[in-house]
């Protein structure tokens, strides 16, 4: 009885450290599990936020090119509406399934910014087709268009951990006439 006494110290050494080292062998694995479900979900976020964005740009080119055929704005490569008709069902159609990514993955932050660039892209849009707009008109809404552009990467990049810099506000819009040829 007295050797096994005698060996108990070392017993439970071993017990203890049989322990300590299968947690700390699973509290590691577990962090490297969580950092590679933190980069996947990361690199999904960027693209549904990056596709997005690209469908909502597509929407407003769209409504620039609208505005360049009734002589307001940038008049670089004018579109009639409707001409412009199948291609923003299109873009919006492209802009809705992408936004199912974004409210999936986002975070409310860039999930409310989305819907307020989208929206403000939308007004523009029926500014153009459902009024006789003048180029003043059209200037404030494609401004607030920008603005709700810079919070949707403002809020995509906060989610993502993405560098603090804020974005340069977007280039006065009348400064662009004097670049653009004039209409024929």
């Amino acid at each position: 009885m007295a050797d096994v006494a005698s060996q108990l110290p070392a017993l439970i050494g071993v017990v203890v450290g049989a322990v300590l080292s299968y947690g700390g062998a699973a509290l590691t694995e577990r962090n490297k599990w969580k950092r590679s479900q933190e980069v996947r979900w990361d690199s999904r976020r960027v693209e549904a936020y990056a596709q997005y964005g690209a469908a909502v740009k597509r929407q407003a080119r769209l409504c620039q090119r609208i505005a360049g055929s009734k002589g307001l704005g940038p008049r670089s490569d004018p579109l009639e509406t409707a001409a412009a008709e199948p291609l923003l069902a299109k873009a919006r159609e492209e802009r809705s399934v992408a936004f199912e990514a974004v409210a999936l993955l986002g975070d409310n932050a860039t999930v409310t910014a989305a819907r307020d660039w989208s929206k403000a892209v939308s007004d523009l849009y029926h500014l153009l087709t459902d009024t006789d707009a003048s180029e003043a008109q059209f200037l404030e809404f494609f401004q607030r268009a920008h603005v709700q552009r810079d919070r949707y990467y403002e809020a995509a990049r906060a989610s993502l951990q993405v560098g603090a810099d804020r974005l340069e506000p977007a280039p006065e819009i009348a400064a662009w006439r004097s670049l653009d040829p004039p209409l024929s």
